[in-house]
């Protein structure tokens, strides 16, 4: 058999270098297009982060706009930027609060025209960004059918379907058919009042959960203040109701077919006041401008305890009373027998005909002690609603907004709290 030797070295070696170097070219095409890779990614992500920075900046300006304009301040808009301007697709009706209100947001280097000295590096000026901000500051969904309400509409804190009572992960009981408000759809005609999306919650012991207040009125667009509280034709200006948890469920209607009972003691006698309310707000004396308020009256019998049947406390034992009726606590209704004190005169009389007297009416609500059931083991907390025929300031405003900076989006949502102080307060056991 004949040995067979390589007639051709240099055809071998060429081969051989033809193939390393094809290695190396796909190789260094795979170093290049890696390289171009990630230098798109550091794009995208100085993009992102300058989509977050112009986020942060918006935001900014939004809270400074609701603190300019008041509670209850609605507004939603839609601004398209371009090269430090206004683009030309930019909506019309938009155009005078775009650039009123977010071109020096954009465009922080050019102030009335004119470079500022104190321009920073990084600025938005020639990108392509697109705005969609939001003040969600009160409800404007009426519910059509609230039997509640004289003529059949009211208006409803919380937001339909934003209610906190509908979180599942803290309620005491759960069942497998699930009620969360993300999927919860709510409308306005036919909306289910009693749905715990549509409720919010009152929880001892922190200051950020033991209260609330509530304007009632509402600041238009023009930042004119709309009272309806001042409108002698309304019979009803607002309805409290307050229940508590649920603490079993029917399974087949997916309804809560039980709620925590309060312990009150054998014979009441220790029935508590466990919610205090009062007005405050405005009133005109002598001419001028001075802060006031309404507070819960109390009638109180010989033995000193406290007649539940005609004072405006909302006690224990009342919560009982309305543990599987309609939740009503607390009414201001002409027809209706609710009365409280004023606080520049103390004087007695019926809450509908005082609320007229208070400009700038803020109703709170405060639960001032922790909670038990019958069996005397804790109960987490209270659920209230509060209905009105016309709108009114949500407690918490929404802000929401949504920047696409050259193709990357990032998106914002807070919520800020109305403020309010109490007046002549003292716990009323």
């Amino acid at each position: 058999m004949k040995n067979l030797k390589n007639k051709n070295p240099g055809g071998f070696i060429s081969i051989v270098a033809m193939m390393i170097f094809a290695i190396l070219v796909i190789t260094g095409l795979s170093v290049q297009r890696a390289n171009i890779d990630r230098l798109q990614n550091i794009r995208n992500t100085l993009n992102y982060s300058k989509a977050k920075n112009v986020s942060k900046s918006v935001i900014g300006r939004l809270q400074q706009l609701m603190d300019e304009k008041g509670p209850g301040y609605n507004f939603k808009a839609h601004c398209e930027f371009s090269g430090g301007d206004l683009s030309k697709e930019n909506p019309e009706e938009y155009k005078t609060f775009c650039r009123e209100n977010f071109l020096k947001v954009i465009n922080p280097c050019t102030i009335d025209g004119n470079q500022d000295p104190l321009c920073k590096e990084g600025s938005f000026s020639d990108d392509e960004i697109v705005i969609d901000a939001e003040i969600k500051g009160r409800n404007e969904t009426p519910v059509t059918s609230c039997t509640y309400m004289p003529g059949g509409t009211c208006y409803t804190v919380p937001a339909l379907g934003e209610g906190t009572a509908g979180d599942r992960e803290w309620m005491p009981v759960k069942n497998d058919l699930s009620r969360d408000c993300d999927l919860y759809t709510p409308t306005g005609t036919g909306a289910d009042l009693d749905h715990e999306c549509n409720w919010n919650r009152l929880s001892f012991g922190s200051t950020a959960t033991d209260r609330v207040v509530i304007p009632l009125y509402y600041t238009d667009d023009d930042g004119n203040v709309v009272d309806f509280s001042n409108d002698p034709s309304i019979t009803t200006h607002f309805i409290l109701r307050v229940r508590t948890p649920c603490k079993a469920w029917n399974e087949n209607t997916d309804e809560c077919s039980e709620r925590y009972e309060l312990y009150t003691g054998e014979n009441y006698s220790e029935n508590d006041i466990v919610l205090q309310w009062q007005i405050t707000g405005t009133c005109l004396i002598e001419g001028t401008n001075q802060e006031c308020g309404l507070l819960p009256w109390l009638k109180l019998k010989p033995d000193g305890s406290v007649d539940l049947n005609t004072s405006s406390s909302i006690h224990e034992f009342l919560l009982n009373l309305r543990r599987t009726n309609n939740f009503i606590v607390l009414i201001s209704d002409s027809m209706g027998s609710s009365k409280s004190l004023s606080t520049i005169s103390y004087s007695e009389d019926f809450l509908f005909k005082q609320l007229l007297n208070v400009s700038l009416p803020n109703f709170n609500l405060f639960l001032n002690k922790s909670l038990y059931d019958i069996e005397q083991k804790s109960i987490p907390y209270l659920e209230y609603q509060f209905l009105t025929p016309s709108p009114i300031s949500n407690p918490k405003a929404k802000i929401e907004n949504n920047i696409i900076y050259n193709g990357n989006s990032s998106s914002s949502i807070i919520e800020q709290s109305v403020s309010g102080a109490l007046i002549d307060f003292a716990i009323q056991n």
